[in-house]
């Protein structure tokens, strides 16, 4: 078992009364009520549909691979920085880990884009959508809007050609995972360690 950092833990839980978030900190999971892995915290609502479980740099191997063989995100991260609760700092964080929770994200959530503020790059995105779904589905309500927030047109725009008409929707969320994955650690600010 890893040493819980307690300063963290604190933070975790300011960050969900100030940001108005789910957040469980500190956090045990295991199976057959045994615990197998502990976490500074859990937050349900970012990083994967499962939640992510959040840890320090020196979380060891049991408790990514409980996370990973369960179906969470998992994130180490630098107490120095994230010991201590600050709005931008959680802001940016909960911005790249992207919002998965039921429903709209809180209204201080607005992750960066490079695609959404193109109309013309808007638009091909919403016909592709037609194509795709065979209806109009509003852009907002499409789970991949979120997902691929960070995402340039290009790199949007190519994953949609790619798409298959009447795709199911988790096969799409799956491809925008991975399109997503490849390029948040060219993201990553050299300040902060996720």
């Amino acid at each position: 078992m890893i040493e819980i950092d307690e300063r963290s833990v604190v933070a975790w839980r300011e960050a969900a009364a100030d940001l108005d978030i789910r957040v469980e900190a500190p956090c045990v999971r295991g199976n057959d009520g045994h615990a197998t892995a502990y976490g500074i915290a859990y937050v349900p609502d970012f990083g994967w549909p499962a939640g992510t479980l959040v840890n320090a740099l020196a979380a060891g191997e049991t408790e990514r691979a409980f996370a990973t063989q369960h179906g969470y995100s998992f994130c180490t991260l630098n107490p120095h920085i994230f010991g201590v609760y600050d709005r931008a700092e959680w802001i940016a964080l909960l911005e790249y880990f992207r919002w998965f929770g039921a429903g709209r994200p809180p209204s201080w959530y607005a992750p960066h884009s490079t695609w959404k503020d193109d109309p013309l790059a808007v638009e091909v995105v919403r016909s592709e959508m037609v194509r795709i779904h065979g209806s109009a589905v509003e852009l907002e309500d499409w789970p991949p809007f979120y997902i691929l927030g960070h995402v340039s047109h290009i790199g949007v725009l190519q994953l949609l050609d790619s798409v298959p008409p009447d795709i199911p929707l988790e096969d799409l969320v799956r491809r925008c995972h991975t399109l997503a994955a490849r390029v948040a650690p060219l993201l990553r600010s050299p300040r902060r360690t996720v």
